[in-house]
């Protein structure tokens, strides 16, 4: 199956705002296209962040003779979209940009497959200090220009291409099975995640043959994500857990974190299953986990955690261990 490894750059903090976009098509697991091309954003968000241009350098002159992404995207991704599983570093963040872009032209979803290079990164080289782009890539001896689309996409197919090799994989299918890593569909605002080895919403448990259902979390993800937005996205998960949960403690006063709409409203449940709930959804790639400045570990929303909260979208984990299970 062919592989299209892209990468998007982007106008202002909206990720619907695409200025350029780069594409690399792996077939038989060999580099046989890329290809750039900058674009004009559409012209609700035809505006230039100067911190994203000292990123990616792009200006708004840049862009102000090329085509918006309606026609790029008929132009150079619509004929990949079939028999490809697409490939991105970081896709949620290329992946939103999509879905948001999209969404500008009421052009259809196309109903493509893909997976994330960092997460593959984490699994075949755990020992990184990270799993950036740029880090990934000196670790595999690959120069290339960060945030430059097409170098990008460049250095996400190299990854692709050295896990085929590490693996002895012949395809991305065989590939993902390998490194049981999740496969993702880009669907109505939200991403509908499943593992490339069960396509009907149940997978193998992998010591044994048992099939397990997943199971609606939506109420719990809202409630979580709730929580961490109201406590500014500036707190480790055991804490979270505990406003959750509706314990006190010196530092939950200190904050005021009991009053908050969020605090104790998960009280039914155990303590331990909370946190492992929002390790699921860190999983799962709605939340994240940064280092902050005093080398504490901090629990972020994802963008599309944002769907769950204000969109409805639906969440699912596999229950087998009983984490949704109340007192």
């Amino acid at each position: 199956m062919r592989v299209v490894c892209i990468d998007f750059e982007t106008a202002n903090s909206y990720t619907g705002s695409i200025c350029s976009l780069g594409l690399t098509v792996i077939e038989d697991k060999k580099v046989v296209l890329s290809d750039s091309c900058l674009v004009k954003p559409h012209r609700e968000y035809n505006y230039f962040n100067s911190l994203n241009v000292n990123i990616h350098g792009i200006k708004k002159v840049d862009v102000e003779d090329v085509d918006e992404f309606d026609k790029v995207y008929y132009d150079k991704l619509y004929h990949y979209t079939e028999n490809s599983v697409f490939v991105a570093h970081n896709a949620s963040f290329d992946m939103s940009a999509l879905r948001n872009v999209l969404d500008l032209y009421n052009i259809e979803y196309p109903k493509f497959s893909y997976i994330c290079t960092m997460f593959l990164s984490r699994k075949l080289w755990p020992n990184l200090k990270n799993h950036k782009l740029n880090t990934v890539s000196t670790y595999l001896n690959h120069n290339f220009k960060h945030h430059d689309a097409l170098d990008d996409a460049i250095a996400c197919a190299n990854i692709i291409v050295e896990a085929f090799k590490k693996t002895k994989t012949s395809n991305i299918i065989e590939l993902s099975k390998n490194l049981n890593l999740n496969v993702l569909k880009l669907t109505s605002k939200s991403n509908h995640m499943y593992n490339i080895n069960s396509f009907n919403k149940t997978y193998k448990n992998k010591s044994s043959d048992v099939k397990i259902k997943l199971e609606d979390a939506t109420i719990e993800a809202q409630k979580i994500f709730s929580c961490i937005k109201r406590m500014k996205e500036g707190f480790n998960i055991k804490l979270i857990s505990k406003v959750l949960k509706g314990e006190l403690n010196d530092e939950i006063t200190d904050k005021n974190f009991h009053k908050l709409t969020t605090y104790g409203i998960m009280k039914e449940y155990e303590f331990e299953n909370i946190m492992k709930l929002i390790n699921e959804f860190i999983n799962q790639e709605y939340l994240y986990e940064i280092t902050s400045e005093r080398n504490n570990k901090v629990v972020k929303l994802k963008e599309k955690s944002k769907y769950v909260l204000w969109k409805n979208a639906k969440v699912k984990i596999d229950n087998s261990k009983n984490l949704l299970l109340k007192k």
